[in-house]
């Protein structure tokens, strides 16, 4: 099985970072071929400080990366959604969920429906929040995440399986909430073609 892990954090030292590092562990210990797509080193600084993608795909056409036998996608997420680079427009150019979720691939428009297109391609979403469960469910992001990722982004494309998996309380000083946010992003990666418990 070939497994696509979507990353745009820039810093290398970062948690993000570790966890997309344990997942990539995780997978090929299950015996899986990897690739991760560095939207950050897909990216160039105009003179105005504006971010503008450069490397992600020629219009009309899906990223290279998730065409043929791509299975999973695992992208990051940033405050209650994610990163600009996935989803929001930077600079002058669209973004990687922009680019490569487009009509006529992802979905199709029959009789005035949307059909989504991409049902074999299950996806786990590993968020990194800062915050703890209890202000998760408190402020609702969980609810907002789901709205604008799971149900306006994947299950739009018809995408039935999407895992989200999200490691709280990041923020932490306690090393043991860490450690355990790598050794589930491990066991995530290394049961990738398992189906996750409470999937939705």
């Amino acid at each position: 099985m070939q497994i696509l892990i979507v990353q745009a954090q820039p810093d290398g030292k970062s948690l993000t970072a570790a966890v997309i590092n344990a997942l990539r562990c995780g997978v090929t210990a299950a015996g899986h071929a990897v690739e991760v797509a560095d939207l950050c080193a897909e990216v160039s600084i105009a003179a105005n400080g504006k971010r503008i993608l450069t490397a992600i795909t020629e219009p009309g056409q899906p990223h290279a990366t998730l065409r043929g036998s791509r299975r999973r996608s695992i992208v990051p997420t940033r405050w209650s959604s994610s990163s600009d680079l996935l989803v929001v427009h930077a600079g002058n150019r669209e973004s990687w969920i922009d680019r490569v979720f487009i009509s006529g691939w992802a979905f199709r428009y029959e009789r005035g429906k949307v059909i989504g297109t991409m049902r074999n391609i299950p996806v786990h979403v590993v968020g990194i929040g800062g915050g703890n469960q209890l202000g998760y469910d408190k402020h609702g992001y969980e609810r907002s995440f789901s709205t604008q990722i799971e149900q306006g982004i994947f299950r739009f494309c018809g995408i039935e399986c999407v895992y989200v998996h999200l490691m709280l309380d990041s923020e932490s000083a306690q090393t043991d909430v860490l450690a355990k946010h790598l050794r589930t992003a491990f066991a995530i990666g290394e049961t990738l073609d398992l189906p996750a418990r409470g999937a939705t």
